[in-house]
């Protein structure tokens, strides 16, 4: 079974993403939108999903989370998360993936 792995940058925005929710709409509502996103990282490990994203660099893919993107490299035993950014965020613009 894969195992998912988070770069420091996905971990930072995972981090950003909770402190944001938090700020907004307290712990519980934040606690609950990363939980989503988290359910989303676990389909990962057991299927095959994303869209392949060449543009970005080689073997990067992206599966819509809640309001972010998730951008991650699929390996034989893992998967490695790159990046978690708002829809709205321009991922050419954060080209400095790790």
């Amino acid at each position: 079974m894969k195992t998912v792995e988070l770069t420091p940058k996905a971990a930072e925005d995972m981090e950003s993403i909770w402190l944001y929710s938090y700020d907004r709409y307290g712990e519980t509502k934040a606690d609950e939108y990363i939980d989503r996103i988290s359910m989303v990282l676990k389909m990962l490990i057991s299927h095959e999903i994303g869209a392949s994203r060449p543009e970005l660099g080689k073997n990067i893919f992206s599966i819509p989370a809640e309001q972010h993107v998730i951008f991650f490299v699929s390996h034989c035993s893992r998967i490695t998360v790159i990046r978690i950014l708002s829809h709205a965020q321009d991922a050419l613009r954060h080209l400095a993936w790790y």
